[in-house]
């Protein structure tokens, strides 16, 4: 690798963090003080201090909850493993060619759940939590590693966002990676990164993470760079990259993302101001200054107007000598604004997709409108968060599995097929308008409605569709063509059957005999 390069790289890579800077630093401020890198602090201290408002801080921990529970449930398996091959490929005529890709999904779908376990027993779920916090701001990170354990293989960290840098590359999403690690005490720095080689004579060492994508071998070289003369450490060639960086939405020509923070970041510095002043007006109406008499000279630059105080005027003709400073504020307005700033704010983060708890009854086809609604907001944004981040976690995951032989080695036409919630949603639509095409022509059909459903429709097909669209464990359903062997078996045992009865009828001294269909469990109809 070209260090010379990479050096180049990474400082037009840092030129542009520092850029949003300023933007950032104001979101992290005044929305995840608990996550700033972006101001200097020392550790342990109060990010806090500045904020009066603090439903923000409560509204994008929320978010974060919120898009966890819609992408990747606790406990829910949000993927599987299928061929590339559609199973509900309308142009396909070749029905062997739809048995064998599932079949291939059944032998595939113990290597996804023996995947998904893995995952299940790391710190995934943590991680990405927290990660999602970034996220609201506008870009995230994630870092995926092996854990050094094969019984708990994966190790996974949300990344101090404040530390990267990183660009774009020609596929449109993040490939080249760098990460800024400050004086980390060198024993440490070995167990972290036990393949690197470190100075021995130091107590602590400064240096720099990267992952660069190699264009010639098509793979990615994880390395180590000393910050001072950038000698290279630590170089390991990998077919993943361990850093996972994604975001909520960009601008074309710009690498960091924007996020619903960023994007309302003056209405939320604004309530917040609200909020301080409120706050200062409640005081003074609880405690207003007091206005007493007295013959000194007042120093109008050494007045207080603060809650409590005691203000000194020259005597008036007919004035009280003690008397309240007057209040002339409007309490009531100004919490009235802050509350709708902060639904608005609430709103924009998808706190809310039914309503409040207390805005009454709801039918379940308003309900149902409203998650459809939600979906369909969300469904861009979730469109880049399982390109940039759930697609590429899952591909480590799986080349860490398989590199260390915990899971056999799969072949290339495997596709990552998920099924969070939100994609539930978004199938309900397809689900209900195809349901409803059959109901209109069973309600046309009228007496005929069963036959006028069998010549319409391919109902062995329609047996795998709906499982699969309502999200159910596909292995404990049979394929289309077993359920249309059995169909074709039944047809043929009830001609026979009515051949039979046309036959006895005829002739009553052929008797009755029970007719079979030849097939285990399936009974004559």
């Amino acid at each position: 690798m070209d260090i010379k390069k990479i050096i180049k790289n990474y400082e037009k890579a840092n030129e542009e963090r520092q850029g949003f800077s300023g933007m950032l630093t104001d979101a992290y401020r005044y929305c995840i003080p608990s996550r700033n890198g972006w101001t200097t602090q020392s550790k342990g201290a109060r990010n806090d201090i500045i904020i009066y408002n603090s439903f923000p801080v409560s509204a994008v921990k929320t978010f974060a909850s919120n898009i966890l529970s819609m992408t990747t449930p606790n406990g829910l398996k949000f993927f599987d493993l299928k061929s590339k091959k559609s199973l509900t490929d309308i142009n396909s005529t070749d029905e062997q060619k739809n048995t064998a890709v599932e079949e291939f999904n059944k032998q595939v779908s113990p290597i996804s759940n023996a995947i998904f376990e893995y995952i299940v027993d790391s710190n995934w779920y943590i991680s990405f939590h927290e990660a999602l916090i970034d996220l609201s701001a506008g870009t995230a990170g994630i870092l995926c590693t092996y854990s050094g354990d094969d019984d708990d293989p994966l190790k996974f960290e949300s990344l101090n966002m404040a530390k990267m840098s990183f660009s774009e590359s020609s596929k449109g999403i993040i490939d080249n990676v760098y990460q800024s690690v400050e004086d980390m005490n060198i024993d440490l720095a070995k167990a972290t990164y036990p393949e690197a080689t470190f100075p021995e004579n130091k107590d602590s060492v400064s240096f720099l993470v990267a992952t660069v994508y190699d264009e010639k071998k098509r793979n990615y070289h994880y390395m180590i760079l000393d910050k001072g003369d950038y000698t290279i450490w630590m170089d390991i060639e990998l077919n993943y990259n361990p850093f996972v960086i994604f975001r909520w939405s960009k601008l074309a020509g710009e690498t960091w993302g924007r996020g619903i923070i960023t994007d309302n970041i003056g209405t939320i510095k604004t309530t917040n101001l609200m909020k301080a002043d409120v706050l200062t007006a409640s005081q003074r109406v609880i405690a207003p200054p007091t206005i007493v008499h007295s013959n000194s000279i007042v120093n109008p630059s050494n007045t207080d107007f603060s809650p409590n105080s005691i203000i000194t005027v020259r005597p008036v003709a007919g004035s009280s000598p003690i008397t309240t400073l007057p209040f002339t504020g409007n309490l009531p307005f100004g919490i009235e604004v802050i509350d709708k700033e902060n639904q608005q704010l609430n709103t924009e983060l998808f706190n809310d997709p039914i309503g409040s708890v207390g805005q009454g009854q709801q039918t379940a086809t308003e309900v149902s409108s409203r998650m459809q609604l939600y979906a369909n907001k969300i469904g861009s944004p979730y469109s880049r968060l399982q390109r940039e981040c759930l697609s590429r976690v899952i591909n480590n995951v799986i080349n860490i599995l398989t590199t260390r032989g915990l899971i056999p080695k799969l072949p290339d036409n495997i596709k990552i097929a998920y099924s969070s919630p939100i994609l539930h949603m978004q199938k309900q639509q397809d689900f209900q308008k195809t349901m409803q095409s059959i109901q209109s022509i069973a309600q046309i059909a009228g007496n005929n409605a069963q036959q006028a459903i069998s010549m319409a429709v391919d109902l062995p097909k329609l047996s795998t569709w709906i499982p699969e669209s309502l999200g159910a464990d596909m292995s404990l359903f049979r394929t289309t063509d077993e359920v249309r062997a059995m169909m074709e078996q039944l047809q043929k045992v009830a001609q026979q059957q009515q051949t039979l009865q046309q036959l006895q009828q005829s002739n009553p001294a052929l008797g009755t005999r029970p007719v079979t269909t030849g097939v285990q469990g399936v009974n004559p109809i």
